[in-house]
């Protein structure tokens, strides 16, 4: 016996086709960045470094010396990461290093000693930052690559610039700072 279908067949379609829509417009949804911090000292590419045992992904804010964390910690890196931003010595008592080695690392803000110690110690590992913060008699020597487009530095902060173009954008030397500006 056929089947008689009159009008259902477009109806059946629009459902289909509307439900694939919507199940894209789910799985294409950006990541939002997410806060991890080091719950002790490790490598960035360990789980058991971060809370919720899992690596921050390139557009989290990163914190290493953080009260929700470790207080100190000092993360090593073994590739070369992309962060959103990442806090170094970010609560009150707290001391965050982060351990490039030769590796690379480039994030938006890159802030020393909010509130607490931050530091970076490398090989030849170079730093992209849109805006390098430091605080609290933080120090910071730019290598000939590492580009900061905006930089800041208060409370008795010191940075040396290796090169000319080691910065590209604003300055603010703030609260007993020292800027010291390399070769040209």
């Amino acid at each position: 016996m056929p089947i008689s279908l009159s009008r259902p067949l477009p109806r059946v379609a629009f459902l289909l086709s509307t439900s694939v829509l919507a199940l894209l417009a789910v799985a294409v949804r950006p990541a939002t960045a997410q806060t991890k911090w080091a719950v002790g000292s490790g490598g960035w590419s360990s789980p058991g470094t971060w809370n919720g045992s899992t690596v921050p992904a390139n557009s989290d804010n990163v914190f290493i010396g953080y009260s929700s964390g470790a207080l100190t910690a000092t993360v090593d890196l073994s590739q070369n990461v992309t962060a959103g931003n990442v806090y170094l010595g970010f609560s009150s008592g707290s001391s965050g290093t982060l351990n490039l080695g030769n590796f690379n690392l480039t994030t938006g803000t890159l802030n020393l000693g909010n509130g607490g110690a931050g530091a970076i110690t490398r090989g030849t590992g170079v730093i992209t930052a849109s805006n390098l913060q430091l605080n609290n008699g933080s120090t910071f020597s730019f290598l000939g690559g590492d580009v900061a487009s905006n930089l800041s530095l208060s409370g008795g902060a010191t940075a040396t610039t290796a090169t000319v173009g080691n910065i590209t954008g604003g300055v603010s030397v703030a609260g007993g700072s020292t800027l010291t500006l390399g070769a040209a």
